[in-house]
């Protein structure tokens, strides 16, 4: 026996009998709330066939049914839901085909929420590997992600642990910081390979504790609310919601100046002991330091492995002191005389934001002495590369692209070899996303 599948045709007719047959709908949708309340017509024939979780609803609504315009309908409201990813879930059921930005991450988070919702079992995987597929997205919404993950997403959940066991410092820079539960923050504080400044990680506890202890909402985008107003009932409850995280803050390693800035406002939330041995340890090396005299001080010896100390003003939030202290030592190799020199670094673009002397290299944060130097070859004709959908490309060795939207976070497009500078960067040769670039100028003081 031979079929012929003409679905698609079949899929075109109930999307047409929707859209135009308004008046032998029996179900009136009502969704959205206050001004964005919008109405959907729907016939519960097919809510019937093709819905188990509005089969349900009509059952219940059949001897419940109201007058509009002199017809008996159902009606059922949907406040929560957005009006217009509704409208997708309903063309769904008439016509079998779902269509959505696949670009789109907010959206197809939303869709899959509601597909939970509405059980429309066949969608949860589907949707699940269409958000598995933005990595930086996942990220950047880290927090709304595993908890979605917990309600029975397993691969969204496996990649929300590896994460969490492998980088953690992502977590904090992500924009949902703030709704972490008190577990997952308590885990990622005490990860043993977590490189996030001292300070940061006070900065993203104290917004994290001003989120879970109070009702006014602040703005994340700041570094650390202004506190001269509260009162001592509001240090009181930062305290609690905090108690357990506080401890796992090592404050020795905050420095002076920003402990005087970003902690000292909150010394009511600290054990006051704790609190004023800390002050002394600050107070007293600040006296050391100022008590020795550098013109006649020699600095200590160095190991014959150890980096060479140069003069660096710094404006990063990727790159560690040590780091700029690397690449200042090898720009330091293309000067002639080989001196150091004073430098000044200049952040001219940074991505999340808006030569024959080059050189490229990979930096191991774990061991700086293990980080690798490329220069370009002899025979080299191309050293940099530009275009306007891409960062920073390195002709034969590094490409940071954007693809056809230009977006280096969301496009998976960015790839190395090391055809021109002699050193390959990566081991393999797959393409991958970045989570943000930085463009320095170079300044001799």
């Amino acid at each position: 026996m031979k079929t012929l599948k003409l679905s698609p045709q079949l899929s075109k007719d109930y999307i047409s009998f929707y859209e135009k047959e308004k008046t032998s709908a029996d179900v009136i949708f009502r969704v959205g709330k206050e001004e964005n309340v919008k109405e959907f017509h729907a016939h519960s024939f097919v809510l019937f066939v093709r819905s188990q979780y509005f089969r349900k609803e009509i059952e219940g609504l059949r001897d419940k049914m109201k007058d509009e315009a002199g017809e008996k309908v159902m009606i059922i409201e949907k406040p929560e839901v957005n009006p217009s990813l509704f409208e997708l879930i309903l063309k769904y059921y008439y016509g079998g085909n779902l269509s959505f930005d696949e670009n789109n991450f907010k959206e197809i988070f939303d869709l899959l929420l509601i597909s939970k919702e509405f059980e429309i079992t066949e969608l949860l995987e589907l949707l699940e590997n269409e958000l598995l597929k933005s990595p930086n997205q996942i990220h950047q919404n880290f927090s709304t992600t595993l908890k979605l993950s917990l309600e029975s997403f397993k691969k969204l959940y496996e990649f929300c642990l590896i994460t969490i066991q492998e980088r953690p410092e992502i977590i904090f820079k992500s924009m949902d910081f703030h709704l972490l539960n008190e577990d997952t923050l308590l885990t990622l504080l005490q990860h043993k390979g977590l490189t996030i400044k001292e300070v940061e990680k006070w900065e993203s506890i104290i917004k994290w504790g001003i989120h879970h202890s109070f009702t006014t909402p602040i703005d994340y985008n700041t570094r650390i609310p202004d506190v001269t107003l509260w009162t001592k009932v509001k240090f009181r409850d930062l305290s609690n919601t905090l108690q357990k995280i506080i401890p796992l803050i090592d404050f020795y390693k905050i420095g002076p100046e920003n402990f005087y800035e970003e902690v000292k406002p909150f010394k009511k939330i600290i054990d006051k002991s704790l609190y004023d041995e800390i002050l002394k340890y600050y107070i007293v090396s600040s006296k050391k330091s100022n008590a020795n005299n550098p013109a006649t001080t020699p600095e200590p010896e160095q190991p014959s492995n150890a980096i060479p100390k140069v003069h660096i003003r710094l404006d990063s939030v990727l790159i560690e002191l040590d780091c700029f202290q690397l690449l200042i030592n090898w720009i330091n190799e293309t000067t002639p005389g080989n001196t150091l020199n004073r430098f000044r670094l200049s952040l001219l673009l940074k991505g999340s934001a808006n030569a024959k002397e080059s050189f490229v290299f990979k930096l191991d944060s774990k061991d700086i002495r293990k980080s690798i130097v490329g220069r370009p070859v002899a025979d080299a004709v191309y050293t940099i590369e530009n275009h306007p959908n891409n960062g920073p490309c390195f002709y034969g060795a590094l490409y940071i692209k954007g693809g056809n939207h230009g977006d280096f976070r969301r496009d998976v497009q960015c790839y190395c070899d090391g055809t021109n500078y002699g050193v390959h960067l990566r081991k393999t040769p797959n393409k991958f996303s970045v989570d943000d670039y930085e463009v320095y100028q170079v300044i001799k003081e």
